[in-house]
């Protein structure tokens, strides 16, 4: 799974200036070089998910997003579009100097497409590009096809054209179907970073469909500080198992109880209760290495199902113990039946085959949401601005054990990664484990947790097959 940016928005007002309304940020947000937008403007593109509309009304938006109309001493900007639309469907009225590439039905974009797209010979000439690869990667053959032949060329020849340190998007399809779920768009970021950096990446949602889901990659004209990996069709073990979770989904959880905000990171119970009840059955046990505050026990529960817990903070597991048994405590108006069992254990996740009370292959289903990397020790972020203002804890614990407090990325994936290998141990055979996750940025460097833990788990000879991801996505 994985969840989206959330974005905290700002304040407007309108005034009036030469009879114009305009609008006026009552917070100033960092000096903005990138557009001719207003702040909220600005900020609202930069959600992990949008819903799409037309190709040209997605085109326009990133065009207007990624240039300014005139650029300072050097005239109007110029784009790159190759996708099916043309000029007048754009319906960019202004100075910018946008150059299209001939449309086409179902042939997809090669390196040469890119290169003959525009009339000239200049090198770095675009501010940005736009690509459409949605039909040259249509399924696991294709993509395999194209790492292997053209992906280096593609890349090297966009390097050439972006002015640097400019951007260019390319519209990806998330996997082959539902069916076929190879992240097709996972291969084509990690490839990229080969040739440019990758900044970040955009997922569009369509409100008439569930099932049509695209990745917007986006990549910098400039040197990448992470290694490009490999992830090919023939790299990850693919589950056949099928299931019926939805591709996406937007939960709207009740809000947080007091001891509930006390911790810096909980998941909603009403988000993780559908995937339980979906791979587990009533009396089934749900394990959770890192419960936290105990939301997996309570949404198992809820669910009629057992549940156990691990959690290394004190303090956590002590909220989430009185948590249990504020909700469940059993009255003389209890039925006869057995009723659910839920528990919380206090000790180190890294620790758990040393742990006597879990037995080997005793959970029908493990669920659980890591921390992400040491994204809280960020106090930079709007996020834990709000929480210090507010005197909450800013971490999960202040131990040196805890993964969350582990600076190298590199050796907090390999601890996550044993973690969760050693989970095969728990669960019994083609039992599933559902991972809460995300991809992470610091300091204008990607860091795909997300796809790093399914390249390290899903490997044809290791303990796992993938079985799909469903996109938590915040409003």
């Amino acid at each position: 799974m994985v969840k989206s940016n959330e974005i905290v928005g700002t304040l407007q007002e309108e005034f009036k200036l030469d009879g114009i309304s305009r609008r006026k940020s009552k917070r100033r947000g960092p000096p903005n070089r990138m557009n001719d937008l207003v702040y909220r403007d600005w900020m609202k593109f930069q959600k992990s998910f949008f819903w799409y509309k037309t190709d040209a009304h997605l085109y326009r938006e990133f065009i207007q997003f990624f240039t300014k109309e005139i650029l300072p001493g050097n005239g109007p900007s110029r784009s790159l579009i190759l996708g099916n639309v043309t000029r007048e469907e754009l319906k960019l009225d202004d100075q910018r100097n946008i150059d299209i590439g001939p449309t086409w039905a179902g042939n997809g974009i090669t390196p040469s497409d890119v290169t003959s797209a525009h009339q000239d010979e200049l090198q770095h000439c675009y501010d940005f590009a736009i690509l459409d690869l949605r039909d040259t990667l249509r399924d696991c053959e294709s993509t395999a096809r194209f790492l292997d032949e053209m992906a280096h060329s593609l890349f090297s020849e966009l390097a050439s054209l972006l002015v640097p340190d400019k951007y260019c998007a390319l519209l990806v399809p998330a996997y082959e179907s539902v069916d076929r779920p190879f992240p097709i768009a996972w291969s084509l970021a990690l490839a990229g970073r080969s040739a440019m950096r990758l900044r970040d990446e955009k997922i569009a949602l369509s409100k008439e469909d569930s099932r049509e889901i695209f990745y917007c990659i986006i990549f910098q004209n400039n040197k990448d500080e992470r290694i490009a990996l490999d992830l090919k069709p023939n790299a990850l073990a693919i589950s056949n198992q099928t299931h019926n979770v939805t591709t996406w989904i937007i939960p709207k959880p009740p809000p947080r109880k007091k001891n509930e905000i006390l911790h810096p990171a909980k998941f909603p119970e009403t988000l993780i209760q559908e995937f339980i009840e979906v791979f587990t059955d009533p009396g089934d046990t749900v394990f959770d290495p890192m419960v936290g505050t105990g939301s997996t026990v309570i949404a198992a529960l809820n669910s009629g199902r057992n549940a156990i817990g691990v959690e290394l903070n004190e303090k956590w597991a002590e909220i989430a113990q009185d948590r249990i048994k504020e909700k469940f405590q059993p009255t003389l108006f209890d039925t006869l039946d057995k009723p659910s069992l839920g528990r919380v254990i206090c000790a180190d996740a890294k620790d758990i085959q040393s742990i006597c009370e879990i037995e080997k292959e005793s959970a029908d289903y493990v669920v659980t949401s890591p921390p992400y990397w040491s994204m809280l020790n960020n106090p930079g972020s709007e996020y834990q601005k709000a929480r210090r203002e507010k005197k909450l804890s800013l971490v999960y614990s202040e131990k040196d054990t805890d993964l969350g407090n582990i600076e190298d990325y590199d050796v907090f994936l390999d601890l996550l990664t044993e973690i969760y290998i050693s989970m095969a141990n728990i669960l019994k055979p083609r039992a599933v484990m559902t991972i809460i996750v995300k991809n992470v940025k610091r300091n204008h460097v990607v860091y795909p947790l997300a796809w790093d833990l399914v390249a390290r788990l899903c490997t044809p000879s290791g303990k796992f097959e993938y079985l799909g991801n469903t996109l938590w996505c915040q409003d």
